[in-house]
């Protein structure tokens, strides 16, 4: 029987590279998450065109209303994303009866506490803990790969194309990229060293 696997899709270059990856040896829906963020646009229409690419199912989750400020001291950094995340998608999983929920962390996210080898551990001894059997287990294919950013962009380079890779979008910032941010900074660094095979 084919796994089945939901993955969490921002339409950034990791979780974009990560549905193609795994698409290879499994079935595979996604999910978005819109929070409102301020480069929204940008992001659900590169999902979209990503999971129309690889002819998966894209859900779209609506929390937009979750992240709005309380008098000035609550804003969306100071939540952890993943966590919430991966339990939103939960439902659709066990829907799309999957066994699994798929995040595109890579290793340049050791230090962020809900993207790293930790997190996915934790998160899965919580799912132990509930023993409910439809709740999906976490995986992160580019941390058991020991993958960072250049890796992603050298395989993406080799395997799905510049075309591909133009369909994602990394800027945190704004819908057009800034150059600026540190997602763009990392993503043209990605791309820089893994030429020839991106650019």
């Amino acid at each position: 029987m084919t796994k089945k696997t939901l993955a969490l899709l921002s339409g950034g270059l990791d979780s974009s590279v990560m549905l193609m990856m795994i698409k290879k040896d499994r079935a595979v829906t996604a999910v978005f998450v819109d929070r409102g963020q301020s480069n929204r646009n940008a992001e659900q229409a590169a999902a979209r065109k990503v999971a129309a690419h690889a002819e998966c199912q894209l859900d779209e989750i609506d929390v937009r209303q979750w992240w709005t400020p309380v008098k000035g001291k609550v804003a969306m950094i100071d939540v952890p994303r993943n966590p919430l995340f991966a339990l939103l998608a939960s439902p659709f999983a066990a829907f799309r009866q999957c066994s699994e929920i798929a995040i595109g962390s890579i290793m340049d996210d050791a230090k962020t506490g809900d993207s790293n080898k930790g997190f996915v551990a934790a998160f899965n001894g919580m799912v132990d803990a509930m023993a409910m059997p439809k709740v999906p287990r976490m995986v992160a294919p580019f941390l058991d790969l020991g993958w960072t950013k250049p890796d992603v962009a050298k395989w993406a380079g080799a395997n799905l194309g510049n075309g591909f890779i133009a369909m994602t979008h990394s800027c945190w910032r704004q819908d057009d990229p800034c150059g600026a941010c540190s997602a763009c900074i990392s993503r043209a660094a990605a791309l820089r060293d893994a030429a020839p095979e991106a650019r």
